[in-house]
């Protein structure tokens, strides 16, 4: 796959996953409480394994380098594993939820733009072969809902925690 092919597409899923998260996945989150709106975004990161495919050489005959390879399969456990504990948090452990996904946001920025760098820099786009896939249409849409996580943490007044009845100190769980 050539530069601009590889572009164009990447920049066409950016620009659709960016108008329907505006559209439709932005409204309906704030209709949730913003524990469960940030389990919804963060879902998707569950799936991080499917990068592990550049590892294959069925899949890509001309891999990337070496460096650049374990740098993605690294940084996608992390992010996996980060994600998941968030999820576990935001479910189980309400104390810690909001700063695990802090903490799993930022692991997933430094990775994002570690790697589209690191990638870039050697052309991986010409070593993607049957991978293609995934950084013309899964990392875009990763990095739309990165920028959801963030706005949904940054966002002061949350829209459906409003909604929820409010427990005061002396109600029964």
């Amino acid at each position: 796959m050539n530069a601009v092919s590889f572009f164009y597409q990447a920049g066409a899923s950016f620009l659709i996953f960016g108008l329907l998260s505006r559209w439709y996945v932005w409204p309906f989150i704030q209709r949730l409480d913003r524990k469960a709106a940030l389990t919804v975004l963060l879902l998707p990161s569950l799936l991080r394994h499917v990068g592990e495919t550049h590892l294959a050489r069925t899949a890509i005959p001309d891999p990337v380098s070496g460096p650049l390879a374990w740098g993605i399969s690294i940084g996608d456990f992390a992010c996996l594993a980060s994600a998941l504990l968030a999820i576990v948090c935001l479910r189980s452990y309400p104390r810690i939820a909001i700063p695990m996904v802090w903490i799993s946001s930022a692991i997933g920025l430094v990775d994002y733009v570690g790697i589209a760098a690191w990638s870039a820099g050697e052309h991986a786009y010409d070593h993607l072969g049957a991978h293609w896939y995934v950084g013309c249409y899964y990392v875009p849409l990763l990095g739309v809902l990165q920028v959801l996580v963030l706005m949904t943490l940054l966002k002061r007044d949350w829209p459906g925690d409003a909604r929820q009845p409010r427990r005061t100190a002396g109600a029964a769980a």
